[in-house]
């Protein structure tokens, strides 16, 4: 499946040098058919990907969009049977702007607005990735 592929590979290079092993294992700790499903849902992609990274493991309980995410991810993680990776990703040595929350959310918003983004790329003459974003 192409599709996935693609995914595991922006999963990759979203991780940079220091996450990308943990990047690659969020991806496959997930069954795609899962991000299809999640298609326009924003909030439980992102949800998804936090949370399959460890990165929704708090004891800030005042935060509200927060809190949104773990109520969203513990559903998603019961109805589809998940399991989580058991290392979380690093941020030493990291700018604020590649922090794995950062980076994933960016992935989550590209995947909940885009349901065949491989076949995009594919399609489409010029490669203009800043249209899917």
């Amino acid at each position: 499946n192409w599709e996935q592929v693609l995914f595991l590979m922006l999963l990759k290079s979203f991780g940079s040098k220091n996450n990308r092993e943990i990047f690659v294992e969020i991806g496959k700790s997930i069954n795609f058919s899962i991000i299809r499903k999640l298609y326009k849902k924003p909030l439980q992609m992102e949800s998804l990907l936090l949370g399959q990274a460890n990165l929704l493991e708090t004891t800030i309980d005042d935060d509200q969009y927060l809190s949104e995410l773990k109520k969203e991810y513990t559903f998603l993680s019961h109805k589809f049977n998940l399991i989580s990776v058991f290392k979380s990703p690093e941020y030493f040595r990291l700018r604020p702007m590649n922090f794995p929350t950062i980076r994933l959310a960016q992935l989550s918003a590209i995947y909940a607005e885009n349901n065949n983004l491989f076949h995009s790329l594919i399609e489409n003459n010029e490669l203009d990735f800043q249209e899917y974003l």
